[in-house]
């Protein structure tokens, strides 16, 4: 069975957004978020739920303008979680003949610092308490 990393990963970053809606204050639904990227509730739902759909670069960047956060934190955070759920991606040919950018590019490199964000938080999280 394969899995498809490109309609997770659409849907990871979907609830990435969510997530910073969430913490917004004034809080933000997904209904803002759908408004925002110019998609209906429903459309936005489905892919938040892994049904359907894309997130254009577009839409990522108006919803993350409206929620006041870094799109290049949001897929991070989203390619993290895609890699520790799923594991790498499978190489395309051009990397296998090593013609093309191993996964150590700009996008691991941020996915890798949010990881370890996410820890160091958690690790000040239960050391506070």
């Amino acid at each position: 069975m394969t899995t498809d990393h490109g309609a997770t990963f659409t849907t990871l970053i979907a609830q990435e957004l969510a997530l910073a809606a969430a913490r917004h204050r004034p809080r933000l639904w997904n209904k803002d978020l759908a408004a925002a990227m110019g998609v209906t509730v429903q459309h936005f739902s489905r892919v938040l739920n892994g049904h359907r759909g894309d997130i254009t670069t577009s839409q990522l960047s108006r919803a993350c303008a409206l929620v006041g956060a870094d799109p290049e934190q949001i897929v991070a955070r989203a390619y993290a979680r895609l890699i520790d759920e799923l594991g790498a991606p499978p190489a395309t040919p051009a990397q296998s003949a090593g013609t093309a950018p191993s996964r150590t590019s700009a996008l691991s490199t941020a996915a890798t610092r949010a990881r370890a964000k996410r820890s160091s938080k958690g690790t000040r999280d239960s050391s506070s308490g």
